[in-house]
C-alpha cells in the first residue's frame, strides 16, 4: 500500500470522529445561553442593538472556544438577573464573522457594551472586567439609565394631586 493512502486513511480516521463531535456540539452551543439571551446575527444586530435605546451587553464567541463555553453559565445568569434592566446578546463569530470584523473582535470571548441613545452613542466599549454573573450585572446596571427621581416631601403631594390614577384611590390622599 502506498504511503499516501496510509496517511489519507489515518487522516480520515481522525477527521470523521472530530466532525461528528462538532455536529453534536453545534446544537448544544446554540442553546447554551438560555431564554434571556438574544442570539444576534447580521440580519438582526442593527435593529436589536444599534437602533435601540436599551443597554446591551454583547458577547462575541466561537462555539469551539473553551473559555466561551465555560463562561456561558455566568453570562446566562447575568441575563436572567438583568431581565428588564439591560439586554444581553451573543454573536456566534463562526457564523457571523462580518459582525466580529465590524466591531474589531480579535479573540474569544470578547464582551462589548452598547449604551446610550442615538446612533452616535451606540459605539461599543470593551468590557474587560471579571466574567462572573455579578460583575457583568453590576457593570450593566452602571451603564443603564436611572428612571428614579428624588422627590421632596412637598413634591409628593403635588404628584398625588395631579395623577388621575391617584385621584381614584382615596387611600393615597391624606
Amino acid at each position: 500500500m502506498a504511503a499516501g493512502a496510509i496517511h489519507s486513511r489515518r487522516f480520515s480516521r481522525l477527521l470523521l470522529p472530530s466532525l461528528a463531535l462538532l455536529a453534536l456540539l453545534a446544537p448544544a452551543t446554540a442553546g447554551m445561553y438560555g431564554e434571556h439571551v438574544t442570539e444576534l446575527t447580521e440580519s438582526n444586530f442593527d435593529s436589536e442593538v444599534i437602533n435601540s435605546a436599551e443597554t446591551w451587553v454583547v458577547k462575541f464567541y466561537a462555539p469551539w472556544c473553551g473559555h466561551c463555553q465555560s463562561s456561558a453559565p455566568a453570562f446566562s445568569k447575568a441575563a436572567k438577573r438583568l431581565h428588564g434592566v439591560a439586554r444581553l446578546g451573543v454573536v456566534n463569530c463562526d457564523d457571523h464573522g462580518s459582525l466580529a470584523q465590524r466591531f474589531g473582535v480579535r479573540g474569544f470571548p470578547t464582551i462589548k457594551t452598547f449604551a446610550g441613545e442615538g446612533r452616535r452613542a451606540r459605539r461599543p466599549s470593551d468590557y474587560n472586567g471579571d466574567r462572573s454573573a455579578g460583575a457583568i450585572s453590576r457593570h450593566a446596571q452602571q451603564l443603564s439609565p436611572s428612571f428614579v427621581a428624588r422627590v421632596m416631601s412637598d413634591g409628593v403631594d403635588f404628584l398625588l394631586q395631579r395623577s388621575p390614577e391617584t385621584r381614584a384611590h382615596p387611600a393615597l390622599h391624606r
